[in-house]
């Protein structure tokens, strides 16, 4: 992460200098991985502030817009982000034993796991505020970040979506739709672009479909994937004429995403029990892995293994409390408790959902920050400039309308009680 070189003076009366600490800091840019070195006057004691400065000048980042993003440290177990005190060569050093407090990595991952410095989107930025920001460096890394999500499954999005979504960005990153006589690897190019733009989750077949293409020649699901790929993006490109600026595009891929709650979030490891059956009531079942998904608006969790949306609930009709695990639990797993009141059949009378996670006490930092102190003068800078900005553009994309979310609260939810219940 961070490169030092000793500038010491020879004689014994000089004063020590700050050794030079040059940090490289990362761009979610959707598996490119283009970063920016920054040089460090602070040395190793410098802060993420110093780090926020210097990457919103080395972009061209208008300062007011400057906000909309903030550092983070991130690796494939932990992502975090930092605040304008944190220091990241001191958090870096700390970072094996925060791994093995906040996660369930074995040792060898502990061992092995190293984070990197990024500059990504600010996890406190409404999106009434997003939707207005007009300034094309802005929008192109909020894209580039929002595909780097969609790409990795991040979000719990449908096919449909995901296609909608995937022909979106073949247009940005290829430019328009050529016949397939104009190039000579067309099938590759195609089918390069479905596995790059949905995930394997999404693409993989089935046993029996798998079994059913190799005996009988049928088209796998990433082939059938790959034809309505071909025509979505194929529409896409006759219908404007291709003579629309690649900004645009992006901007509507953006705006697609935001019609989702869960845009924007970020996404905490846990687990919730499964309710015992009356058929089984000696049987114990493994607990079901989950993601916890919280922005400032809303509160997710949803299944690890399905992607479907187990709750979804506005943070305005939440109420939540925390529990450190206790010396004597076997997991010890925190436990983070939500109630709320809910519609639909399956919970008339409200519910309530007691999750098990070493993250629990981060979720409860962040739903806390997130109803009490998102003060209005936060972003005031970032909303006089998006309000005083040209918002319109005679070049508008229509963004289609994603199907509504289907949510499935049986496995989980419980009949709602009191946060006392709980003995806390």
């Amino acid at each position: 992460m961070a490169t030092a070189s000793s500038d010491v003076s020879p004689t014994n009366n000089a004063p020590l200098n700050v050794a030079k600490v040059a940090v490289y800091t990362f761009l979610m840019d959707n598996k490119k991985r283009q970063g920016i070195l920054l040089p460090l006057e602070d040395g190793l004691c410098a802060k993420a502030s110093e780090i926020h400065e210097k990457m919103v000048r080395a972009l061209g980042i208008p300062s007011d817009h400057g906000r909309a993003f903030a550092v983070w440290m991130t690796s494939p177990h932990l992502q975090l982000q930092l605040k304008d005190h944190h220091k990241p060569c001191v958090i870096k050093k700390k970072w094996k034993a925060m791994v093995a407090k906040f996660t369930k990595a074995s040792v060898l991952e502990i061992e092995t796991d190293e984070p990197i410095v990024s500059f990504q989107r600010n996890c406190f930025l409404p999106v009434d505020i997003e939707k207005d920001i007009a300034n094309p460096t802005v929008i192109k890394l909020l894209y580039w970040e929002a595909a780097t999500n969609v790409n990795q499954h991040r979000y719990p999005l449908t096919e449909e979506d995901f296609l909608e979504l995937a022909s979106t960005q073949s247009i940005v990153e290829n430019g328009f739709h050529q016949p397939s006589t104009c190039r000579s690897d067309y099938s590759n190019f195609i089918m390069g672009r479905v596995q790059a733009y949905i995930p394997y989750q999404i693409r993989k077949s089935t046993w029996s479909m798998a079994a059913s293409a190799k005996m009988f020649g049928t088209k796998t699901k990433a082939q059938k994937l790959a034809d309505k790929f071909v025509e979505r993006y194929r529409d896409k490109s006759e219908t404007t004429g291709g003579d629309v600026h690649t900004l645009s595009w992006m901007k509507l891929y953006l705006k697609y995403c935001r019609q989702f709650d869960f845009y924007g979030s970020v996404f905490f490891k846990g687990q919730v029990q499964h309710p015992k059956s009356h058929k089984a009531v000696f049987v114990d079942r493994p607990d079901k892995d989950v993601y916890v998904g919280i922005n400032p608006t809303h509160f997710h969790v949803i299944d690890a293994i399905t992607n479907e949306i187990l709750v979804g609930v506005p943070l305005k009709d939440l109420s939540w409390d925390y529990k450190e695990a206790s010396e004597e639990s076997d997991h010890h797993f925190s436990s983070f408790f939500i109630d709320f009141d809910c519609e639909g059949e399956t919970c008339s009378q409200g519910s309530h959902v007691q999750i098990f996670s070493r993250q629990a006490a981060m979720m409860d930092s962040m739903v806390y920050r997130c109803v009490n102190h998102l003060h209005p003068e936060t972003f005031a800078a970032l909303r006089s400039a998006c309000s005083a900005a040209e918002t319109a553009s005679s070049d508008e994309l229509r963004v289609p309308q994603p199907a509504p979310r289907r949510v499935h609260p049986i496995a989980i939810l419980k009949k709602k009680m009191s946060l006392q219940a709980f003995d806390l």
